[in-house]
């Protein structure tokens, strides 16, 4: 009797054991993804190894950070007509219309991968594909794409695309419907501030100017854009001839804590604004200031334009991999490296492939220090970071070699603004000699005041500043500008 007691206890005890062991596919049921990759060498699924099994362990690699290894499984995968639907459905519902994978992956969806997907991915990856439309045959051809994909994040990429071809044309209203179009959606493939600078600008190009106001007034201090929108404002106040304000917003603009994230064109902008009111001395000030602030940023920029690197590139590109909420975020490094790289498209997806590589390499090193079968990705992973590596340096190499075009463009116009303030206080000096006999002088400055001085600034100020100015001096007998 007892021996039957002892042998039914033992029987329980093996079928507990055996309720409570773990396994691959109670791993994948309950979203331990990682545990179910390691478990799956030795499991009774790997030996039966059918295409849902493999599938399902493609699955796995993909939602524990390895997706590029994960789509090269899938790709290999034999007899996928006799993988269950429900796998098929987890596949399908991952990497949907709106998934982040198709913008930043260069996938061509081959005949063996769509069985798995929408049948609308092969539009999905053409729409993000969608690049700089010229032709007529290419803006017919995005219109209809967009058809199949209106409300979805690549449809707004095709309109995104569509607006910049249409501004380029200069069909204003068609491009700013586009723009008002995701302005007003939901969507999440463009940034909203980007869409209201870019319906902005082709409102002032189209010389709208009230309306391209009030789109910059959108844009919120707290945007990356915000310090451009104010420029940008300013020449719309030139273009009205009201130089009080452009000067007010130009001294926001170029104020010392904003002199890392400025552009070239602002100090063109406000020595031509004062020399419009013979304002010589503090255009004088403005270029001091330029050669100061750009001198060692143009040495770096030459370099990464020429060699496609210098000191602060790596570390850039390290903490653009990262990830910044901002351009300011870069820090000390802000102006050693092309202005605004952080929203370059080209860059941007170069980067995301580069970070899902390195994270896929982590991924493969670490499962591998736990389990030996792992190790044989290894190669691959470390292959695929090097591929991916060698983009995003390329391409910022290319921005600098557009900022160094932009500053020496610039550089030429604040060279014609110095020339002609020069040679203006030379005619006026003149004048007062001959004409006058030296009992009088043009007045080179005209009560132009601001609320603070470059030594101390109040923070609640910026963007209040104001400017009074009467204009140039005249010969009051003849009317003559001096």
């Amino acid at each position: 009797m007892k021996t039957f007691v002892i042998l039914a206890l033992l029987i329980a005890s093996l079928a507990s054991a055996e309720e409570t062991s773990e396994t691959f596919s109670k791993a994948i049921d309950r979203g331990d993804y990682r545990g179910a990759l390691l478990l799956w060498p030795t499991s009774d699924e790997a030996r039966e190894n059918s295409a849902t099994n493999q599938a399902l362990f493609a699955f796995a690699e993909y939602k524990d950070n390895m997706p590029l290894l994960a789509l090269d499984k899938l790709a290999t995968i034999s007899n996928k007509s006799s993988i269950s639907p429900a796998v098929k459905g987890l596949w399908s519902k991952e990497l949907g219309v709106n998934s982040k994978f198709w913008r930043n992956f260069n996938i061509k969806l081959s005949s063996q991968l769509s069985t798995f997907f929408s049948s609308k991915i092969p539009a999905v990856i053409n729409a993000w594909s969608l690049r700089n439309l010229q032709t007529d045959r290419e803006i017919k051809n995005a219109q209809t794409l967009l058809k199949g994909l209106e409300g979805t994040d690549p449809g707004a990429w095709i309109k995104w695309q569509l607006a910049l071809s249409y501004g380029v044309r200069g069909k204003t209203e068609v491009a700013v419907d586009y723009l008002q179009s995701l302005i007003d959606s939901d969507q999440n493939a463009i940034g909203q501030d980007e869409v209201l600078m870019a319906a902005a600008r082709m409102l002032y190009q189209d010389n709208k100017l009230d309306l391209a106001m009030k789109y910059y007034d959108q844009v919120p201090k707290s945007s990356d854009y915000w310090l451009e929108a104010l420029e940008e404002k300013a020449w719309i106040y030139a273009r009205l001839n009201n130089f009080e304000r452009t000067l007010g917003v130009m001294k926001t603009v170029l104020s010392p804590i904003f002199a890392a994230q400025v552009g070239p064109e602002s100090y063109f902008l406000g020595t031509l604004a004062n020399l419009r009111v013979c304002d010589y001395a503090s255009i004088f000030d403005i270029l001091k200031k330029f050669k100061a602030r750009n001198q060692n940023r143009l040495v770096e920029i030459q370099k990464l334009a020429q060699t496609g690197h210098n000191e602060f590139s790596d570390r850039t590109l390290t903490k653009l991999e990262k990830g910044i909420g901002a351009w300011a975020d870069l820090g000390a490094d802000l102006d050693k490296v092309p202005r605004f790289a952080n929203r370059d498209e080209t860059l941007s997806r170069a980067l995301a492939r580069q970070r899902g590589a390195h994270i896929q390499q982590n991924e493969i090193d670490s499962l591998s220090q736990q389990n030996s079968y792992f190790a044989n990705f290894k190669e691959y992973a470390l292959k695929t970071s090097k591929e991916f590596e060698r983009e995003a340096p390329l391409r910022l190499k290319t921005l600098a070699g557009f900022d160094l075009a932009e500053i020496k463009k610039n550089l030429l116009k604040l060279q014609l603004v110095d020339a002609e303030a020069v040679h203006r206080m030379h005619v006026g000096q003149t004048y007062a000699k001959k004409v006058l006999g030296g009992t009088e002088k043009p007045q080179i400055k005209d009560a132009i005041e601001f609320p603070y001085d470059d030594k101390e600034i109040w923070l609640d100020e910026i963007d209040h500043y104001q400017a009074s100015a009467k204009g140039c001096p005249v010969n009051s007998k003849k009317g003559q500008t001096l």
